[in-house]
């Protein structure tokens, strides 16, 4: 029986989670912030407070 690897998700990521749990963030924007993430190399909290999502 073969079994699926548990997804490790990052820090940022993890706490852009919490921010959708909390209705800071929309699951939207979150695939914004990773796509642009993977673009940039940038960190994923850096990307939220730069587009002012959050402050």
């Amino acid at each position: 029986m073969s079994t699926i690897p548990p997804v490790v998700k990052s820090f940022g990521e993890r706490i852009a989670d919490a921010m959708v749990e909390d209705g800071l963030l929309t699951a939207k924007q979150v695939d914004e912030l990773l796509e642009l993430q993977k673009k940039e190399g940038t960190r994923l909290l850096k990307l939220v407070v730069e587009k002012a999502y959050v402050t």
